[in-house]
């Protein structure tokens, strides 16, 4: 590109309320629009670094103004007028600063001058105060990784290095996860949470897509059974797809059972994980294939206590590691579990039993969790599992969260009714870390555990 060739790019703009732009251009700094650019990048730090003195931004406003004069800059402006929305300058392949004026903020500027840059550039680095966690999100969002902290040498302030590489990007972008509603459809006003989980796993570098069956239609269904099977088995089908998601829940997930094609599943290397309602299609999995998958609901990631997680998620997801798996427990009975794990929610568990989905019980670790129930519905699912011989054939028990009952501190406690039921050969462990929790780990139903 020729800086001084004024290249000019167009964005189609849609959203709501923007009457008197249809589009912006952008193009290379002209001698005109300093004063308009000088004063944006006043106003913005001064609004976005509130833990840095003002008189630190407006003690460097005249150096800035100078150097911007003579530094390789692009402005993003009206299409009809020379209205300065944007801007961002370079020096080689530093970002010294993308601004974007306050009223043209989350209009999508800031993202098609770092777009315009991409296209020009190979690789980019810049450095960002870790306080402005507005500014670190969206660079995250857009392919940059933190590489180091540093304290800035004139502030004092913790600040990180990010950087992003063409071919780094291309490489984390064909991480694709299929995203699924086998349950209960979601409420409408779940869109709100599913774009607030789109925008986070785009950041961590996994693009989410949506399957065709995710809303309510209706009724509390999405699809008819058969129409949600066939979501799933499309993404296990799709080979882009590295692992499927389902973020529903509630009392439907059974009804995709005979529906779905387990050679294709057996065949495939994806994991499908879900929770709650889900552990119907994970020890089915299970049964019919010897595949494992995740209990767990990675809509968790975006409620305020599930956030501390991301971490975890991110290394054991895309780093191999084995973070989010890792929980503490203590033992109820016995010192030592060994065995593959299976179960999950009791109550979901026991609509296998009697069908081709119950999975082989000999030697398992039994994990049980639930949401809701009282001591009759513990006593109740308990003594169904003791009908079905399961504690005479497993090695030994998980135990979960049980939320309503741990919650009211129901007698007797849900550790006591287990071991009446289970008695005492059973090694049983306890854990609070897998279950309904927002901040859950996570656990890999039809994998071999070792406890103790």
């Amino acid at each position: 590109m020729d800086p001084g060739g004024g290249r000019v790019f167009s964005v189609q703009r849609t959203e709501k309320g923007w009457k008197a732009m249809k589009k912006q251009r952008i193009r290379a700094l002209e001698e005109q629009d300093l004063d308009q650019v000088i004063e944006i990048w006043l106003h913005v730090n001064l609004a976005a670094h509130s833990f840095i003195p003002a008189d630190y931004w407006k003690g460097h406003y005249q150096e800035v103004k100078e150097a911007l004069s003579e530094a390789e800059v692009y402005v993003a402006c009206g299409e009809k007028n020379n209205q300065i929305l944007g801007f961002a300058g370079l020096d080689g392949n530093y970002i010294a600063g993308l601004f974007v004026a306050e009223k043209w903020q989350s209009h999508g500027i800031g993202k098609a001058l770092i777009n315009y840059i991409k296209e020009i550039r190979d690789s980019l680095e810049l450095h960002v105060f870790a306080e402005n966690q507005g500014a670190v999100r969206f660079y995250k969002r857009e392919g940059f990784q933190i590489r180091e902290e540093q304290l800035g040498q004139d502030t004092g302030k913790k600040e990180y290095r990010m950087t992003w590489n063409k071919k780094e990007e291309n490489k984390i972008f064909r991480y694709k996860a299929g995203i699924v509603c086998c349950s209960n459809g979601q409420p409408e006003k779940a869109a709100v949470t599913l774009e607030a989980l789109k925008s986070y796993l785009l950041s961590a570098g996994v693009v989410p897509v949506f399957g065709d069956y995710i809303y309510q239609a209706g009724s509390v269904y999405s699809g008819t059974a058969r129409q949600r099977a066939q979501s799933l088995l499309n993404f296990y089908r799709d080979e882009e797809i590295r692992v499927i998601f389902d973020i529903s829940g509630g009392d439907l997930a059974n009804e995709i059972l005979p529906y779905l094609d387990y050679d294709l599943i057996a065949k495939s290397g994806k994991e499908f994980w879900g929770y709650s309602d889900l552990t119907t299609v994970i020890n089915a999995i299970y049964a019919k294939t010897g595949k494992s998958s995740v209990l767990y609901q990675v809509k968790n990631l975006v409620s305020p206590e599930g956030q501390a997680r991301r971490v975890a998620f991110e290394n054991t997801l895309l780093k191999g590691r084995r973070d989010l798996f890792e929980f503490s427990y203590r033992f109820l009975q016995g010192e030592r579990l060994e065995g593959v794990l299976i179960g999950g929610n009791i109550r979901c568990l026991l609509k296998l039993a009697g069908t081709e989905y119950w999975p082989d019980m000999n030697e398992k670790i039994l994990l049980l969790e639930a949401l809701g129930g009282d001591v009759p519905k513990m006593a109740a699912y308990l003594s169904q599992l003791n009908q079905l011989h399961v504690f005479d054939q497993i090695n030994g028990i998980l135990l979960g969260t049980f939320t309503e009952m741990e919650k009211n501190r129901f007698s007797p406690a849900v550790e006591e009714l287990v071991k009446q039921y289970a008695g005492e050969r059973l090694p049983i462990a306890k854990t609070g870390e897998i279950g309904h929790a927002k901040d859950a780990k996570a656990a890999v139903i039809g994998k071999r555990i070792l406890l103790g």
